[in-house]
């Protein structure tokens, strides 16, 4: 799959034509998959694990062209800068991909450079002309990318109609007290990102509970007028006016994440609604495997 735009720490690797500088290879969607059979002793029947994506794999292949491009050492000399090693390997330091496709989504992903860049002469026509160079990066952990905007939808009292956004991504409130319809017409679940301002005193346990799937999140948490409250299932936080309430959370409680169309409440002891009691902010960013 072709993309428009490729950049690495903020720094663009696709310059116009006129530098010189042209694609060969373009592969940023290869996963690395692993499963796992083996047979049950003493009987016919074998146990299959499924297949997973295991991390991803992105391979840059261009050429540099003497003709276009008359200081092909600066150009060499800012491909190394871009894509140089970590001096000291006692921490990996992430670097962050940016991705363009075809349809102007952006994407980014976390990775390290697998194979170190390497430049050769080119073969064939263009001998003498050009010089071809190579890297291959892999991702870090999660190899699934995620949309470079955080899309949000307030959840406030008298609005229930959609609110389209790219990508075929929908938000609507239906109109039911507290509980907030979801849609997401993406193959992977997004997890999401909570922020509650707090307008009159609320009770604990304070929970928020996706109904489609019975899954919850809930803390042993009290708060009052002007207090805010923001659970974050991305970075696996929780804070109160910037305190961290992690060691609040009710055993058994589950990060939670939307995909296709699922329904979300959010209350306290009393069952507070948010439209009363409570301003509640929904943010996500769409994924892609």
């Amino acid at each position: 799959m072709d993309f428009k735009q490729c950049k690495l720490d903020g720094e663009d690797i696709l310059k116009d034509s006129e530098s010189g500088i042209y694609y060969v290879t373009k592969e940023w969607r290869r996963l690395v998959t692993d499963d796992s059979a083996e047979n049950v002793q003493w009987v016919h029947q074998r146990t299959v694990t499924a297949t997973y994506a295991r991390k991803r794999v992105i391979t840059l292949e261009w050429y540099i062209d003497w003709i276009w491009n008359s200081d092909l050492q600066l150009e060499q000399f800012y491909l190394e800068r871009i894509f140089s090693l970590q001096t000291d390997p006692s921490e990996l330091i992430p670097k962050e991909l940016y991705i363009k496709d075809m349809y102007d989504q952006e994407w980014l992903l976390e990775v390290k450079i697998k194979t170190p860049i390497e430049f050769v002469e080119a073969t064939n026509n263009f001998i003498g002309y050009a010089k071809k160079w190579r890297v291959v990066l892999e991702s870090i952990e999660n190899p699934v990318y995620r949309s470079a905007h955080e899309f949000e939808v307030l959840w406030n009292d008298g609005v229930f109609g959609g609110v389209a956004f790219p990508m075929s991504t929908e938000f609507s409130l239906i109109s039911y007290s507290n509980i907030l319809e979801l849609t997401i017409i993406w193959s992977q679940a997004s997890p999401i990102r909570w922020e509650i301002d707090v307008i009159n005193n609320i009770q604990w346990p304070l929970s928020i509970a996706n109904i489609s799937t019975g899954e919850h999140l809930k803390f042993n948490v009290d708060a009052q007028a002007w207090d805010t409250i923001v659970i974050d299932a991305n970075t696996l936080q929780a804070t109160k006016n910037n305190t961290n309430i992690l060691a609040s959370r009710i055993i058994g409680s589950h990060r939670l994440t939307v995909q296709w169309t699922q329904l979300f409440s959010v209350s306290d002891a009393n069952w507070a609604l948010p439209t009363n009691d409570l301003e509640v902010k929904a943010y996500f960013r769409e994924s892609l495997l």
